[in-house]
């Protein structure tokens, strides 16, 4: 993730199984407080595949403990929508036609050519 770990923790808080949930974060680097003090454990990748091969390290938190950084993390859910009221119609739209619409030409009128002169060619008069 490119995003702090309390900001993570507040997008991913509802994914988690309340009851046996938990978050395995791979990062490297500092570590905030809010989260440290959350840990179920901090274990070093080095330890996992061997031979130094890395510096980061991956936290593991609970699903209650993921719900309590992303309270801290100041995040807000938005308001989709507010039930009991509703939308306002645009009603000056609703009957003009879009621009550049197609409409059924009128057979009747003369075509606009760009000239007075043109005569079509009929290939049987010669």
């Amino acid at each position: 993730s490119v995003a702090a770990l309390p900001k993570f923790c507040f997008w991913v808080q509802d994914l988690l199984n309340p009851d046996d949930g938990k978050l395995v974060y791979i990062i490297g680097g500092e570590v905030e407080e809010v989260v440290t003090l959350r840990l179920e454990d901090d274990v070093p990748l080095d330890s996992l595949i061997g031979d130094g091969a890395s510096d980061k390290r991956a936290l593991i938190l609970t699903a209650s403990s993921v719900k309590e950084v992303a309270k801290e993390s100041g995040e807000k859910k938005q308001r989709v929508g507010v039930p009991g009221t509703k939308r306002k119609s645009n009603s000056k739209r609703k009957n003009r036609e879009a621009r550049g619409g197609w409409v059924k030409r009128d057979n009747a009128e003369k075509k606009q050519r760009g000239y007075d002169d043109f005569k079509r060619f009929d290939s049987g008069t010669f």
